[in-house]
């Protein structure tokens, strides 16, 4: 640790924000304080914190820097910029806070139709937004209901404007056929009235309006209609049967459960509307170093800042932070008054202890899925007699077409994707697969620090392979890393059951682990994840060399103008439509570069 606990009687007294810094001016943590001198004290006095992460924070600070805000409220508004800005490595950051699966109603449309869409703050407001739903599969089984019962059209707007006679949807009774006008705007425009009141929670409401007309139609011997109209009644009731948990409370309720067990938490989020669940998110985290209300309190501002609706009332567990300064924060940024509380008795508390209960449930269940993952790394570690137990594990591959080289790594840590940690890398050089590993790696070295190198690498090739990385791995002077090199029998690029050859230095002939076991399902998939990300990169860059070469052929059109044509007409489709008068309207070309243009189009 290079700060010096001693300057800490230069900070300031009041509430504002601190970012602790190592040497190199990285922000490893952001903090709030009430009083910033007294809680940075905290830190450096022996047994003050117990938290597992605090000395390896401690080791790396040096240097803190401090804003004073004017109140509490600010400190908390600010904190929550800073966090999702600069991304601090000792901070919590939700990540789903980026966009939500809703189900939307272009209600402006003169047939409106469902569709499930990321809901952002910046989305449009043409449309009518429900949810957010708990994953995109509870979406879709909603609206697939709502479509069968309410026989919605599915066609885009396009189609709907094209099509001269109804589609099959229409002759199996799944569609009413707005585009041909088998269904009159007013009848249509109930239909959406009735799923809007659906999605809001009035199910009364719903059941009532279907009921209703299944009795006028059967009172006109329109039985076939009324045989429709009840088969709708029981599909909607057949969908909320699974909602089975029910509150004496007739608004939207978000409740919020934790549970904690050494440096890993569970956070539940369970919401009722209309008195009913409607759905819970769980948010596992790990080795995170805010207690319990620093944690919720980050969760409840960046959650509740952007997602689609607001509850009426967030029962919360106690927290630092008094409700009233969270109260005005949304208010003030979402323009809706909510009301958060802490219940301490009766029947909310029982919604609290409840959610509570599920956090501790979830949270058991998601370490029994962490203790099978990692009983299988390890049972990788003793079947391929590697010197690290394989936490992270990156794997490389290079994929080639014509003159287009690219390189992949992706990574994998305790056996999951960690795509934040993916690289692609450009080969400018034509070269072979082993000069293309050869400078990828080298890259990936060049900036590596020492807590940044996988545990076991993996190449996606043979014994040749092998010993290249190994080359490079040796220059370097690194003989941490455990190394691999993964290959299918008889070079077979097939799926499924097929023996591989595993390469190790270590071993002097290759290993073959059983085609049904866990191990290798696990290898193989990381394999797979390289070849599918060198694959897609590989295929842009060779998309984008195909376009530039249609160009190559042109006289006095060097690469700047070129850059200068696609920027200005966005295709080569495009370019050959163009007309004299469109090419002069391009700033940079001669009299010159038009004719033989000309010449390119004709």
């Amino acid at each position: 640790m290079s700060f010096d606990p001693n300057r800490l009687k230069q900070y300031p007294s009041g509430p504002g924000i601190y970012l602790m810094k190592d040497a190199f001016g990285t922000i490893l943590y952001v903090g709030k304080a009430n009083s910033l001198n007294s809680r940075l004290k905290q830190y450096f006095q022996k047994n003050s914190d117990l938290r597992a992460m605090i000395p390896y924070l401690l080791e790396k600070i040096d240097s803190i820097e401090t804003i004073v805000t004017n109140s509490e409220k600010e400190a908390l508004i600010l904190e929550n910029n800073l966090i999702k800005k600069h991304k601090p490595k000792y901070n919590t950051l939700f990540k789903d806070d980026k966009s939500y699966v809703c189900i939307a109603i272009n209600i402006k449309h003169s047939f409106p139709t469902l569709r499930l869409v990321r809901y952002h703050m910046r989305s449009k407001r043409d449309a009518l937004y429900f949810g957010p739903y708990p994953n995109a599969w509870v979406a879709k089984q909603t609206i697939q209901a709502l479509f069968s019962i309410f026989q919605l059209r599915q066609c885009s707007d396009r189609e709907l404007q094209s099509r001269s006679r109804p589609c099959i949807l229409y002759g199996i009774k799944k569609c009413t056929a707005p585009c041909t006008l088998q269904i009159s705007k007013e009848e249509y425009g109930k239909k959406i009235e009735e799923i809007i009141q659906f999605l809001k929670g009035n199910n009364t409401k719903v059941f009532k309006m279907l009921e209703s007309e299944m009795q006028k139609a059967s009172k006109k011997c329109a039985f076939e209609k009324a045989k429709m109209l009840l088969d709708q009644i029981n599909t909607i009731k057949k969908l909320l049967e699974r909602q089975k948990v029910e509150t004496k409370f007739k608004y939207n309720i978000d409740c919020i459960g934790f549970f904690r067990l050494k440096e890993d938490s569970m956070i539940t989020l369970l919401s009722f509307k209309k008195g009913m669940l409607v759905h819970s998110k769980q948010y596992f985290l790990s080795q995170h170093i805010e207690n319990m209300k620093e944690l919720l309190e980050t969760f409840l501002i960046q959650h509740y800042l952007t997602i689609p609706h607001l509850p009426e009332v967030l029962l919360v567990p106690h927290l630092n932070t008094p409700l009233k300064v969270l109260e005005t924060i949304l208010l003030e940024k979402r323009k809706k008054q909510i009301k958060i509380q802490t219940p301490v008795k009766g029947f909310k508390l029982n919604l609290l202890k409840m959610a509570n209960q599920n956090a501790k449930a979830n949270f058991e269940q998601q370490k029994n899925i962490d203790l099978v993952q990692e009983k299988l790394l390890f049972d990788i570690q003793d079947s391929l007699k590697l010197k690290n137990f394989p936490k992270r594990i990156e794997c490389l591959d290079i994929s080639s077409f014509g003159r287009v080289n690219v390189g992949s790594l992706i990574c994998f840590i305790q056996g999951k994707k960690a795509p934040h940690f993916y690289r692609k890398y450009r080969i400018e050089k034509p070269q072979d697969d082993y000069g293309a590993i050869l400078e990828v790696l080298q890259r990936r070295i060049k900036k590596a620090k020492l807590e940044d190198l996988p545990d076991l690498l993996i190449i996606d090739g043979g014994k040749g392979h092998l010993n290249v990385a190994a080359k490079v791995l040796n220059e370097s002077n690194i003989t941490t890393v455990d190394l691999i090199a993964l290959s299918k029998e008889k070079s077979l690029h097939t799926k499924g059951l097929t023996r591989e050859c595993v390469h190790s230095q270590d071993l002097k002939n290759p290993l073959f682990l059983d085609e049904r076991s866990a191990e290798l399902f696990l290898l193989q998939r990381i394999r797979d994840e390289a070849h599918r990300f060198a694959q897609s990169y590989q295929k842009k860059r060779t998309q984008k060399q195909l376009i530039y070469s249609q160009l190559d052929s042109i006289p006095s059109i060097g690469p700047k103008k070129k850059k200068m044509l696609l920027d200005h007409f966005k295709s080569v489709a495009n370019l050959k439509l163009a007309k004299i008068e469109d090419l002069e309207k391009v700033k940079g070309l001669s009299k010159t570069n038009i004719a033989y243009l000309l010449d390119f189009i004709n």
